[in-house]
């Protein structure tokens, strides 16, 4: 289950050279400025709750990983990590 997102402008995602994606399902015109955000498993919606909804369609590498940690700065801040780690030893 995915617990942490950050917003980005799509446009950021853009930058990276193997960047695919689809129309979302509600039709939305996606944007340079369109809001998006990665989630803790480096996949990428339009919705901050976690829902498959408003998925794009773009795989997950080795590559699209480092991207986002060293271009994006993407980072899970270190007391969400711990609450994380916490949630998953008490299941």
């Amino acid at each position: 289950m995915r617990m942490y997102a950050r917003a980005y402008k799509l446009k950021d995602f853009r930058r990276f050279d193997g960047w695919i994606e689809q129309k979302l399902e509600a039709g939305e015109e996606l944007t340079d400025d369109s809001i998006m955000f990665v989630w803790d498993d480096f996949s990428v919606t339009s919705e901050h709750f976690g829902s498959q909804q408003g998925r794009l369609a773009h795989e997950v590498t080795p590559q699209w990983q480092e991207f986002c940690k060293h271009t994006l700065h993407f980072e899970i801040p270190e007391d969400v990590r711990r609450m994380m780690e916490e949630q998953q030893t008490s299941v």
